[in-house]
């Protein structure tokens, strides 16, 4: 079982991060690894929202059906694959930490060691590195807008 986590401090409000987040058609821009997200249900997101992704990760391209199953706005939604190769769910946490300036904390579980064909350690180190890697495009691209 993979379990990782990440945090970063977004200079914005949470509600905008929120609403950032939670618009699946942003993920091509902040998740290097997204090739392709289409929401399935019709808007707005809650629980029980799905929609495919197409990604790419450790060189497997790979199809999941995704659903949103917990879903709080502004502080917290959660989203777990419900079919495909990989198993996984991923939680994020919002909260205000001061004006205009959002700690978000992203924890990713799931259990994707036989899919890539590599021992658990590979697969995480490489979550723990996109993590990162999507939250300071998250606060790179939301920092930007004014």
């Amino acid at each position: 079982m993979v379990r990782a986590k990440g945090t970063a401090i977004v200079e914005r409000r949470v509600s905008d991060v929120f609403a950032y987040l939670t618009d699946v058609t942003n993920q091509v821009a902040w998740q290097a690894s997204e090739l392709f997200v289409d929401q399935l249900t019709p808007p707005p997101l809650r629980v029980g929202s799905q929609f495919l992704e197409v990604k790419q990760q450790l060189g497997r391209r790979f199809e999941s059906v995704v659903e949103i199953v917990g879903y709080e706005p502004p502080v917290r939604f959660t989203c777990k694959a419900v079919n495909g190769p990989v198993p996984y769910e991923i939680d994020y946490r919002l909260s205000d930490v001061g004006p205009d300036r959002t700690r978000v904390d992203v924890e990713i579980t799931g259990d994707a060691g036989e899919f890539f064909g590599v021992v658990e350690h590979v697969v995480q180190a490489a979550t723990e590195r996109e993590i990162a890697t999507a939250l300071g495009n998250v606060k790179d691209i939301l920092e930007d807008r004014v």
